[in-house]
């Protein structure tokens, strides 16, 4: 196992993908910066279209913490389409028709790379392989209100199965529109050191985080034999590994909010190349660790 988790650090709300008047979201900066802060959450990355966003000491100071970062989109050489967030320090960059060529741009500034949204933008496993992918969406809020592709917990299986070390990133890609007005439907809750652009993308970097739409893991421990969790209530607790290999925990439809997975006498969870969890809460609403 990783042991990416800790008992130490705190736990920050954030959302990792956030549209402004900048590009074609509905809301002004300082508009998403107040609605997000008042939805009591910790930081945003705001992710225009082609549009980075890089805060300046000129700039005024929000009461959240505001991450950079930009989004690109385009056909590759093959014709695969793509969705790419990128977070960090990133600068303005253009249209370009060569989506290989704006990635090796962002790979260059280190950028923390997410594909956004894959199963609404039709990728498959060769798309995600055929990148330095950090994470994937596993949940996009707008995509589940557009056409109902907004989560694909397959394709980050088949990533992992195969030993890829993608993240899972919950995200509201809100614009705030008319067309698609959702927001603070998906987010993730990250174990930082302190609140600051760099231990949070630190953190992300080292997978420290958890995806969710709703439910919330207080404290995640385990060894070769154990994994034991608190949470907020909950109604069910998945184990997951390769293949069918996994196990479950369900009361009928009692609430519980700790739980523990026995792992020792199980050789097929024993030997996955990859366990993580899930729970889920009596609204359906799922939040997903990364690898463990």
């Amino acid at each position: 196992m990783l042991y990416t988790y800790s008992q130490s650090r705190k736990w920050y709300k954030g959302n990792t993908h956030v549209h402004t008047t900048q590009s074609d979201g509905g809301k002004s900066i300082k508009e998403v910066c107040e609605m997000y802060h008042d939805a009591g959450f910790d930081f945003i990355a705001i992710t225009d279209h082609w549009k980075a966003y890089r805060k300046k000491e000129s700039d005024p100071d929000f009461d959240i913490l505001t991450i950079d970062g930009i989004e690109i989109d385009g056909n590759d050489a093959s014709g695969h389409y793509y969705h790419i967030v990128a977070l960090g320090p990133v600068a303005d960059m253009t249209v370009d028709p060569c989506l290989e060529r704006s990635i090796e741009i962002l790979v260059a500034q280190h950028a923390f790379l997410i594909l956004a949204h894959p199963y609404w933008s039709g990728n498959r496993e060769e798309d995600i392989k055929k990148f330095p992918f950090h994470a994937l969406e596993i949940y996009n809020h707008v995509c589940s209100w557009l056409n109902g592709k907004g989560t694909c917990a397959y394709l980050w299986d088949v990533a992992l199965e195969d030993g890829l070390p993608l993240f899972a990133i919950a995200s509201d890609d809100a614009h705030l529109l008319p067309a698609h007005p959702g927001w603070n439907g998906g987010w993730i809750m990250v174990q930082a050191e302190e609140l600051t652009q760099t231990d949070i993308l630190t953190a992300l970097r080292k997978g420290r985080f958890i995806a969710t739409t709703g439910p919330h893991f207080k404290s995640i421990s385990y060894d070769n034999e154990t994994i034991a969790c608190t949470t907020g209530d909950i109604v069910k607790a998945r184990l997951v590994g390769a293949g069918y290999s996994g196990d479950r925990l369900w009361y009928g439809g009692d609430v519980f909010n700790e739980f523990t997975f026995d792992i020792s006498k199980n050789p097929r969870l024993k030997n996955s190349p990859y366990l993580r969890l899930e729970i889920e809460d009596a609204n359906g609403k799922i939040a997903w660790t990364n690898q463990l």
